[in-house]
C-alpha cells in the first residue's frame, strides 16, 4: 500500500500532465510506437490515439513488455480504424490538428 506521501506525488504528477493528444497512424513497427509512448510519457501526454488502417493492429499495452520501458502503464490509449474516425472524435472534443 503506498503511503499517503506517494499518493500526494501520483496526484502532483497526474495534475501536470499535458492536454493534449498524440496521434499515431499506422505504425510499421511496434517498437517504434514504444519509443513514442516513452516520450509522451517524458513530456506528459497522457493520451495517444493510434490508428490502423493499413497496418496490422496490436496491442499497446504488450509492447515493450520484456524490455525495461513501462511508458505503456502510464498512457491511455485509444484504438481507431480511420483517421477520420479518430479525427472526428478528436474535432468534436474541441480539439485542433497542429502538426502531421
Amino acid at each position: 500500500m503506498p503511503t499517503p506521501e506517494r499518493m500526494q506525488r501520483y496526484r502532483d504528477v497526474a495534475a501536470r500532465r499535458q492536454q493534449g493528444v498524440v496521434v499515431l497512424e499506422d505504425i510499421h513497427d511496434p517498437h517504434n510506437a514504444e519509443a513514442v509512448f516513452r516520450s509522451c510519457d517524458a513530456f506528459g501526454f497522457q493520451r495517444v490515439c493510434l490508428i490502423f488502417d493499413e497496418e496490422e493492429r496490436f496491442d499497446p499495452r504488450r509492447v515493450g513488455k520484456l524490455s525495461s520501458s513501462s511508458a505503456n502503464k502510464w498512457l491511455d490509449f485509444e484504438v481507431y480504424s480511420s483517421a477520420r474516425e479518430c479525427l472526428d472524435v478528436l474535432h468534436g472534443e474541441g480539439f485542433e490538428v497542429v502538426a502531421t
